[in-house]
């Protein structure tokens, strides 16, 4: 599970939920990269060994999009290591690095019934009024 101190109140219940569907919980704080990773774009190696051990990959996204850390980047290496990745959102965010726009199986609410269903290979994305939204618009580039 990948975590920004913003979403760290959510991070409890979360694991529960986890570990009782028989989940090993491996938990990251995706702060703001050190100096020395940012111009590479890599992640820690305690960052890195998380999401390669996964079999599923949970982030947990605040609800404002400044307090992200390095969610993004961990999104494009989750997508990378070809793992599954449902995040979980607070509050009305509407708005989302591109790697999670591209490639979450699933994305919910923070106390949304249907994270279990998520967890279970379910895609879904809930709105932020918590419907579920019909079809996922993508956007595409013509090929030239």
């Amino acid at each position: 599970m990948i975590y920004v101190e913003a979403t760290s109140e959510s991070r409890a219940e979360i694991v529960a939920q986890l570990q009782t569907k028989g989940y090993a919980v491996c938990e990251v704080l995706a702060a703001v990269a050190p100096m020395s990773l940012l111009e590479e774009e890599n992640l820690p190696p305690e960052m890195a060994e998380c999401i390669l051990g996964a079999d599923i990959c949970i982030l947990l996204l605040p609800e404002d999009p400044k307090n992200d850390g390095m969610i993004g980047r961990c999104a494009a290496a989750v997508d990378q290591a070809g793992h599954p990745m449902v995040c979980v959102v607070a509050g009305a965010r509407s708005e989302y690095p591109e790697a999670i726009d591209d490639h979450s199986q699933s994305l919910v609410r923070a106390g949304s019934t249907r994270f279990d269903a998520a967890l279970d290979g379910v895609e879904m994305w809930e709105e932020p009024s918590g419907e579920l939204r019909k079809e996922r618009p993508f956007t595409t580039v013509k090929c030239q």
